[in-house]
């Protein structure tokens, strides 16, 4: 499997002139941990987290976000989209295409790619052994974004950035 079978395709991207608060608030409507940071031109100028609006301080994105960005082609295995995000513990990736930002894998595409192929060989599809590798590459933090992101809107969970977006 590749970037472009599993990425997700509908991207939600913010401007380096985001306000942190405004920024929190997208993330936790959106039901997502994180976003590419995408400037006028369309191309990507970083990436920003919930870590970052954790752990920065700053009044706007471009301010806290990461301005090192690790990304790959449509045509990447997953093998080696799992081995970047293990090596430099992210948990996403953008997916470029003639420098534009097409998609996006995160660890839950990863997971979600695996279980498929998994159903698909117990329906007596072909198999592609190359997954069975993935999880082990995700590491312990892989189950701690999986955890946090089966929690649906109508969970009683209190999201800690709503208090943090407040106090900005």
């Amino acid at each position: 499997m590749i970037a472009k079978e599993i990425m997700t395709r509908d991207i939600i991207t913010v401007e380096p002139t985001m306000p942190v608060k405004k920024l929190a608030m997208t993330l936790i409507k959106n039901q997502i941990s994180g976003a590419p940071v995408v400037g006028k031109n369309g191309k990507i100028v970083g990436i920003v987290s919930e870590m970052d609006i954790v752990a920065k301080k700053g009044k706007d994105v471009k301010a806290i976000m990461s301005k090192k960005v690790i990304s790959v082609a449509e045509d990447t295995p997953i093998e080696e989209i799992a081995q970047l995000m293990s090596k430099n513990r992210i948990q996403r990736l953008p997916v470029i295409n003639r420098d534009k930002i097409v998609g996006i894998v995160s660890r839950a595409d990863i997971v979600n790619a695996i279980v498929s192929a998994r159903s698909k060989n117990r329906a007596g599809s072909a198999h592609d052994s190359r997954l069975e590798q993935a999880p082990s590459l995700l590491g312990p933090p892989a189950r701690e974004h999986i955890c946090r992101t089966q929690i649906g809107p109508k969970s009683p969970m209190h999201h800690p950035l709503i208090d943090l977006a407040r106090n900005r």
